[in-house]
């Protein structure tokens, strides 16, 4: 995978790469992921389990589609019909599936450096984390200029006779308030089976011309385990908690063994 990777050393070296990210004039919308253990690539969770039991194309397309035809005979009971009215294409329904933790070709992303800052220092405190970030409107450029534009064949991205290598970023066709507290975008690929990040990667590196530019480079920010819970202490005070990211009680009780894990190794 082609990519351009930072090792932080401080608090104040995470905060001038974000900087950097938002003086550019053209203002674009930048796609961040943080994750826990810096050697895990970027994957969406249905690939995953397609990585650990290699299956043909077809056969992947009909396990998506049968998981996708349980969840939408029983959405009902759980979901209110106010958000299944908005839902009116395939791709919101992975939005809606992902949102209750069910294996999707989705891959969540968020618009908010400290969000993803926080998934990247949660968990596995003891193991370097990583924040991965793109700028999304270049590389929606990239693959329209290869492919075209993702709404001119979305009733066939699913097909699997169309799964061309390709990733395009998209924005929620609507929000629970989770996902607008996690500010959440998404890159969805062509190819259910398609791995996100070495197409990224490799996609904006046709583009890189060596200059430093990040806006065309897929950037890898590796948080050191030791700072860890420097982080989250400081992610705290800026209201970056699992009780505001996680609404509901077990964003609560999340909360609470992240305050216990904070005082013990605070010594308070």
């Amino acid at each position: 995978m082609r990519i351009n990777e930072i090792r932080i050393e401080s608090w104040i070296d995470l905060l001038s790469v974000f900087e950097s990210l938002t003086i550019h004039k053209d203002r674009h919308i930048w796609y961040l992921r943080g994750q826990a253990n810096c050697e895990w690539s970027p994957t969406p969770s249905l690939c995953r389990h397609f990585k650990d039991s290699p299956i043909s194309k077809n056969k992947a397309y009909g396990i998506e589609m049968s998981a996708l035809r349980t969840f939408q005979s029983q959405a009902h009971l759980h979901v209110r019909n106010d958000i299944l009215s908005t839902i009116s294409s395939i791709p919101s329904w992975w939005m809606l599936m992902q949102h209750y933790s069910c294996p999707t070709r989705l891959l969540d992303w968020t618009s908010s450096p400290f969000v993803a800052t926080y998934f990247a220092v949660e968990q596995e405190i003891d193991v370097d984390g990583a924040i991965w970030f793109f700028a999304g409107p270049i590389l929606d450029t990239l693959m329209t200029k290869k492919y075209g534009k993702m709404r001119d064949f979305l009733d066939k991205i699913i097909e699997s006779e169309h799964a061309v290598p390709a990733v395009y970023p998209i924005e929620g066709t609507f929000h629970t308030e989770r996902s607008a507290a996690q500010q959440a975008l998404f890159t969805i690929c062509c190819d259910a089976q398609g791995d996100h990040g070495e197409i990224i990667a490799d996609t904006l590196a046709l583009s890189y011309k060596g200059d430093g530019n990040l806006l065309y480079q897929f950037t890898k920010l590796i948080i050191p385990a030791e700072l860890k819970y420097e982080f989250l202490s400081r992610l705290y005070t800026m209201n970056i908690t699992a009780k505001t990211l996680f609404q509901g009680a077990d964003g609560i009780g999340r909360s609470v063994a992240e305050i216990i894990r904070l005082r013990i190794w605070s010594g308070n």
